[in-house]
């Protein structure tokens, strides 16, 4: 026996499973992962999945790179690939091309991106508007999908969301505002969205979203930030949680007025002026019956003020422990959550009653304990890529 077969056999080797646990725990930390697959053979194979498991595409120059390893150099980490974010443009840096050509080109060189992905989930997409998302080659895998951007014609996002109609739990459209006289009945049908348990919205309005356009029979959860209502109409009985984020939902057109929800929890994001949890409880407690009602306290100057156990004192001053507990009483509540960075016992001190009845929950943090966020960080030699897939 060689030195080297006898160092090799006097080195313990820990089980590939074990090994693959330990990467589990590393993952999206790339500079970790990286650091571990130069080690030997074996550790860069069994690092392969969870190296390349997500891509950040961020910007032309990036996408260039992740471009050519998948089609051309390295074809055997396509089946590894399940998560990719793309940026604005994919364009290469210092392209000479004219515009149109270079839409043209930028088009094939995604649709060939695309095809070569056959186990994509997760799509996070911020692509410029001109570009279409070809998806209709990952339909049958894709899970999570997030698009921040506008998409004219109106048609083009409902062709979207009918490729990947069939699979998508969570969806989240973000700055998309269409022109009012687009909604039509012409527009594609998407159909139902059995799969679809999750919708988050942000800054929306006049999605091409009705009962003849697209159907959500199993939703679970809706989240609006800064949104019209134009989505309600295609809200299924089987709605749990609703997410109100954003002052804008004191405005008249944040819920519907003609049409009461039945829903389990709410969370709102916000600073909870008294009037504004009376207009939820007139929208959604009655003939329903709210389990929990979360809401959550940013300590923002412009949103709860540099003062926030003053302005829970304030709020208990103007009533508004009396009116949870009447609401309590008369069957249209069952608890209350605060959601903030304060002293948990000073939360609880301000609204005695609720809490010596056990109708008021405090939970310390920035995000809702109902409807937790999927926060998603990428640690890279560059830094780190966040984004979140709901």
């Amino acid at each position: 026996m060689n030195q080297s077969e006898s160092q090799s056999a006097a080195t313990p080797r820990l089980p590939p499973e074990l090994v693959s646990s330990v990467l589990q725990e590393l993952d999206y930390d790339l500079v970790s992962l990286s650091s571990f697959s130069f080690a030997s053979k074996s550790s860069r194979d069994l690092t392969l999945p969870f190296l390349f498991h997500h891509l950040c595409l961020p910007d032309g120059k990036i996408f260039q790179r992740g471009f050519r390893l998948l089609v051309f150099d390295a074809p055997h980490i396509r089946p590894y690939v399940r998560e990719v974010l793309i940026g604005r443009s994919i364009t290469a840096p210092g392209s000479q091309f004219d515009a149109q050509l270079q839409l043209e080109i930028d088009q094939k060189r995604l649709e060939r991106f695309f095809l070569v992905l056959h186990g994509l989930k997760v799509l996070h997409c911020c692509l410029d508007s001109h570009l279409t998302i070809p998806l209709a080659s990952v339909k049958s895998t894709l899970t999570i999908l997030y698009i921040r951007g506008n998409f004219p014609p109106t048609s083009k996002l409902l062709r979207l969301l009918q490729s990947v109609a069939g699979t998508l739990r969570h969806l989240t459209l973000r700055d998309m505002c269409h022109h009012r006289n687009a909604v039509s009945v012409d527009l594609p049908s998407t159909g139902s969205m059995f799969a679809l348990e999750r919708l988050s919205l942000y800054q929306c309005r006049n999605l091409p979203f009705s009962p003849t356009t697209i159907q959500m029979p199993n939703l679970k959860t809706l989240s609006q930030d800064d949104c019209d209502d134009s989505i309600f109409v295609c809200v299924p009985p089987s709605l749990e949680t609703l997410l109100i984020q954003g002052v804008s939902i004191c405005s008249n057109h944040s819920l519907p007025e003609d049409k009461l929800l039945c829903v389990q929890n709410v969370v709102i994001w916000c600073y909870p002026v008294k009037t504004l949890v009376r207009r939820m409880a007139s929208k959604l407690c009655i003939p329903s019956k709210i389990k929990q009602l979360e809401i959550i306290l940013l300590l923002d100057d412009d949103i709860v003020g540099s003062d926030g156990l003053g302005n829970l004192a304030s709020m208990r001053d103007d009533g508004f422990e009396d009116y949870i507990l009447s609401l309590h009483q008369i069957g249209s509540l069952e608890r209350l959550i605060v959601t903030s960075e304060l002293d948990t016992e000073g939360v609880r001190s301000e609204f005695p009653t609720l809490s010596s009845l056990g109708i008021l929950g405090v939970h310390s943090g920035t995000s809702s304990l109902l409807s937790p966020p999927c926060r998603r960080i990428a640690k890279t030699s560059d830094g780190s890529w966040g984004w979140t897939s709901e």
